[in-house]
């Protein structure tokens, strides 16, 4: 910490050893003190909270979290919990896809006449599948059949290739990986 308590005292003070070696044992406690302090008010910030302030966001909203989930991912499902906000319109639900998967990361389909509504999540964005898939059960009415797979490789995503190019693949990793 860049305060010392040191030079808070008056002059007088300082040629003291019996004030000095007071100061220098309050010192080590003022500096928990202020530690504890920037902690509790980076817990009551979505962006910079930790386990504390994440597990009490998560108690107030009902989400459960994963032991596999880090800050990031426990930040982003509280966020995406949060934002959902009145009225549902196929816009509102654009711009959440685009927050969840970025722009070409999904892609949506709604069929007016069958009442349908189909959303594919890129591969990029797979781990966000299941955040979509929450999102659309909140957001999408219920007259309307909603489902949510990921977008997987086409064949035509491929055609540029040669095929002693993607012999090194098997056909698993061909269809459901990212590959460049």
């Amino acid at each position: 910490m860049d305060r010392l308590i040191a030079d808070y005292l008056p002059p007088v003070f300082k040629g003291f050893h019996a004030f000095m070696g007071i100061v220098d044992g309050e010192q080590v406690a003022v500096e928990a003190l202020w530690d504890a302090v920037q902690q509790a008010l980076e817990e009551q910030f979505i962006e910079t909270a930790e386990e504390n302030g994440l597990s009490r966001w998560e108690k107030a909203l009902g989400i459960t979290s994963r032991a596999s989930e880090d800050y990031a991912e426990r930040r982003f499902r509280i966020l995406a919990v949060m934002s959902s906000q009145l009225p549902y319109t196929i816009r509102e639900l654009e711009k959440r896809l685009v927050f969840l998967c970025t722009q070409d990361g999904y892609e949506v389909e709604l069929d007016h006449e069958n009442f349908s509504l189909s959303v594919s999540v890129a591969l990029e964005a797979r781990s966000s599948l299941e955040t979509v898939q929450k999102l659309l059960e909140k957001m999408v009415p219920a007259n309307i059949v909603v489902s949510a797979d990921l977008k997987y490789n086409q064949h035509l995503h491929w055609s540029v290739w040669t095929h002693q190019a993607l012999s090194g693949y098997t056909h698993g990793q061909l269809r459901n990986e990212v590959l460049s």
